[in-house]
C-alpha cells in the first residue's frame, strides 16, 4: 500500500512539473515596451534574430529571412503594435503582432490556437510592408510593383 501511495505521489509531482514546463514554454515573451513616445525593444536582438529565422525556416513557405534590422511599429490605421524584421535591402520584411499591456510592456501576441503567425512581404524596399489587423488578417501595404505576401503559422510562439 505504501508503495502505491509513493508511486502515485511521484506520478503527481512529475505531472505537475511537466504541466508547469509546458505552461512556461507557451507563455508569450516580452519583446519591448512603450516609454513615452518611444517603442523600445528589450528582448536580446540576437535571440530575436535566431528564433525568428528558425521559425520562418521551419514554416511551410520556408522563407529565407536574413534579418538585420528590427523595430517596433505602431500602425495608426489598424491600431496595432508590430515587431518588424527586415533584411538589409528592406526587400523582405516580416511582422509579428504585439500585445500591449497596461503597464506599457509589449508581448508577442498568440493566435486563437496559442501559436503564432508571422506575415512576410517580399518585393520593393519602399512600401510592400507587412501589417496585421486586430482581427488577425495579414496584408502588405501598397507598392509600385509586385509584392508577395506569405503567412507562416505555427502551434508554437516565435519567441521563447
Amino acid at each position: 500500500m505504501k508503495n502505491i501511495i509513493k508511486f502515485n505521489l511521484l506520478a503527481l509531482i512529475l505531472l505537475i512539473f511537466n504541466l508547469k514546463n509546458v505552461q512556461s514554454q507557451s507563455l508569450p515573451v516580452k519583446i519591448g515596451e512603450i516609454q513615452g513616445n518611444y517603442l523600445i525593444i528589450t528582448k536580446n536582438l540576437t535571440d530575436i534574430k535566431i528564433q525568428w529565422e528558425t521559425f520562418m525556416a521551419l514554416g511551410q513557405d520556408n522563407v529565407d529571412l536574413d534579418t538585420t534590422t528590427f523595430e517596433i511599429l505602431y500602425d495608426v490605421l489598424d491600431t496595432t503594435y508590430l515587431l518588424l524584421g527586415s533584411n538589409t535591402a528592406r526587400t523582405i520584411k516580416c511582422t509579428v503582432l504585439l500585445n500591449p499591456h497596461l503597464n506599457g510592456d509589449l508581448y508577442e501576441m498568440a493566435n486563437n490556437d496559442g501559436g503564432a503567425t508571422s506575415v512576410t512581404c517580399k518585393g520593393f524596399s519602399s512600401g510592400c510592408s507587412p501589417r496585421r489587423k486586430k482581427n488577425g488578417d495579414g496584408y502588405c501595404t501598397w507598392c509600385l510593383g509586385n509584392c508577395e505576401k506569405t503567412e507562416t503559422l505555427s502551434q508554437n510562439l516565435v519567441f521563447f
